[in-house]
């Protein structure tokens, strides 16, 4: 291969990296934020697979439930699930 060609891999990896490891970091911290809030609910069921991360008594403006699926039916087992794994 002529070497504008490998130059050009070599800067497509570069921002490929880059731009997997802003995803990563940010994917982290979100999860980790569901993680909390789930367990600010407590040790009870979650109603189905579809769930607001945040509850009522923790909502700072009306539409800031962050939603997310659980195939985990407690919002307390889900917390010690979701949080761990955003750490890998």
């Amino acid at each position: 291969m002529s070497e504008q060609v490998l130059a050009a891999y070599a800067t497509l990896n570069k921002a490929t990296r880059a731009n997997v490891a802003v995803l990563g970091v940010v994917f982290g911290l979100s999860g980790m934020s569901h993680g909390f809030f789930e367990a600010l609910q407590g040790n009870k069921p979650t109603g189905g697979m579809f769930i607001a991360a945040i509850g009522e008594a923790h909502r700072m403006w009306p539409h800031g439930s962050e939603p997310a699926f659980t195939l985990i039916p407690n919002f307390c087992e889900t917390r010690y699930i979701v949080s761990p794994s955003t750490v890998v």
